[in-house]
């Protein structure tokens, strides 16, 4: 075997044994993040994306009386999932929360919470994101939120994403401040 040959295949062994530790490491993060069961709060808030299953969720939620609104964030007007039909329903506020990020929706629920009298929350999210919206959460919201994974079908190609992207934003999450009344506006 020649040396460039050797080379090569160190590097392709040093590079999969990478990409196996990478997603080893995100499992518990990603896939498997811990389990929090809802339980009776003020309000429960669907983050963005609105997907018909967190919607879903919210709904039963307040049907089995453990709220008695949803707080849901919706995309700009005019863009895909900014209409939604539940948004008419009495019990529902939906906003598009400023910035359009996780921070921008703990802002989002801060400002809903001092207008509403709330001091509860049961935060639904797709299971990829509970982790990272967690810390978000711990770091940026002054009140009591729980986190709690919503599943949706997902495919391999979905969970590659989940991993590379949620990867990205817990780094910017760490090194950002939260954002405030005074920054969003």
């Amino acid at each position: 075997m020649t040396r460039t040959r050797r080379r090569a295949l160190t590097w392709l062994g040093v590079a999969l044994a990478a990409v196996v530790v990478f997603v080893v490491a995100g499992l518990p993060l990603y896939v498997f993040p811990a389990e929090a069961e809802p339980h009776r709060a003020d309000v429960v808030q669907v983050l963005g994306p609105a997907t018909d299953e967190r919607v879903a969720a919210a709904q039963r939620l307040i049907d089995e009386d453990l709220a008695s609104a949803m707080l849901v964030s919706v995309a700009a007007p005019g863009e895909p999932a900014s209409d939604l039909a539940i948004c008419d329903e009495a019990f529902v506020t939906c906003a598009t929360p400023d910035p359009y990020t996780t921070d921008g929706e703990t802002l989002l629920l801060e400002e809903y919470a001092l207008t509403h009298d709330v001091e509860s929350a049961v935060v639904l999210t797709t299971t990829g994101h509970v982790s990272r919206a967690r810390f978000v959460y711990a770091k940026c919201y002054p009140g009591e939120a729980t986190v709690v994974a919503v599943a949706s079908p997902m495919t391999a190609l979905d969970w590659a994403w989940v991993y590379v992207y949620q990867t990205g934003a817990f780094v910017k999450a760490l090194v950002t401040p939260c954002a405030h009344p005074e920054d969003a506006r």
